[in-house]
């Protein structure tokens, strides 16, 4: 039967060399462990270090003149159909009983037109009246011009305005139907002046491939000279003839 401990009395030690009950590499509290615990920053509450955002400021006049001219250069104008189909959007609105100003703002438009667009919406939210924020429209094409003439006109001189929209779009639909007519009419056109330009280059490739006198010549001053002025006639004839066929009556 073991004596009874004394509560003052030493612990023995074990083998690892701490009092029995521990595991080896256990550390006390206290230790290195909560130092370094009490060292790091907390990360919530009142003591949390907040990062100040960097203020931001509005783009100067040069940089948004530098924006609008890159998208200007990669946004085209809004084709016939889109303004066809737009009139005719406006034209069924105002039928139904909008007025031109109301038809106008809340009629969607193709994307090519709203983008347009986008300048007139904003002067008409600022008060602008119609006649003047319709002229501040954006990549205006002769399409868009003739529909932004016929809405400054009736927004002028008032009366309704259904049927001159309707009339524009019946013409823009009439140049869409007289653009598809004349590119079928000029399909054989195109084929030849293709046909015409790759031809020679094609000859050219085969017969100094399979000629040697060929080689010998295009090895040349005189030869290299004359391959140079051919390619640059074919270059001549092939943009001719695609201004021909491609110019509008």
């Amino acid at each position: 039967m073991a004596a009874p401990r004394h509560p003052g009395a030493a612990q023995p030690l074990d083998r690892r060399g701490g009092p029995p009950g521990t595991r080896c590499g256990s550390r006390p509290a206290g230790g290195r462990g909560d130092r370094g615990d009490r060292g790091r920053r907390p990360t919530g509450g009142a003591g949390a270090v907040r990062r100040r955002s960097r203020p931001r400021t509005a783009p100067t006049d040069a940089e948004v003149r530098v924006i609008h001219s890159r998208s200007s250069r990669r946004r085209r104008p809004p084709a016939d159909q889109h303004v066809a189909d737009w009139c005719d959007a406006l034209s069924r609105r105002l039928r139904a009983g909008d007025t031109l100003h109301s038809a106008i703002v809340s009629t969607p438009a193709p994307e090519p037109v709203a983008r347009s667009l986008a300048p007139v919406l904003l002067a008409l939210d600022r008060g602008a009246s119609l006649s003047t924020a319709i002229l501040s429209a954006q990549h205006r094409s002769s399409a868009l011009d003739t529909a932004v003439t016929v809405i400054s006109a009736c927004a002028t001189l008032g009366g309704p305005a259904a049927e001159p929209l309707d009339r524009v779009a019946a013409t823009m639909r009439r140049r869409v139907a007289d653009t598809a007519d004349r590119r079928a009419q000029s399909a054989q056109a195109r084929l030849s002046a293709l046909t015409l330009t790759v031809l020679p280059a094609g000859v050219l490739f085969v017969l100094a491939v399979t000629s040697e006198a060929v080689r010998h010549g295009v090895s040349t001053t005189t030869g290299a000279l004359g391959i140079g002025v051919g390619l640059v006639l074919n270059g001549l004839g092939w943009w001719w003839m695609r201004r021909i066929i491609g110019r509008r009556p």
